[in-house]
């Protein structure tokens, strides 16, 4: 939970910045680039839990079903 002395101090940082256009130059590609690391982990991971899920459930129609 973000408290409000936080925000208030975030806020305060911002303010004292000369240009905030820069802040957020500097910024954006940060996020940008921890953003994209995240969704490849999760793509990654995500990726390999619904292979092996798929193989088991092919393995198992074929042996049990004879599909």
């Amino acid at each position: 939970m973000v408290s409000s002395y936080s925000v208030a101090k975030l806020f305060v940082s911002l303010s004292k910045r000369e240009a905030s256009a820069t802040w957020w130059e500097e910024y954006l590609p940060q996020m940008r680039r921890r953003t994209i690391t995240i969704l490849r982990l999760i793509q990654n991971v995500m990726g390999e839990v619904v292979c092996k899920t798929c193989a088991a459930f092919y393995l198992h129609a074929n042996v049990f079903w004879g599909g």
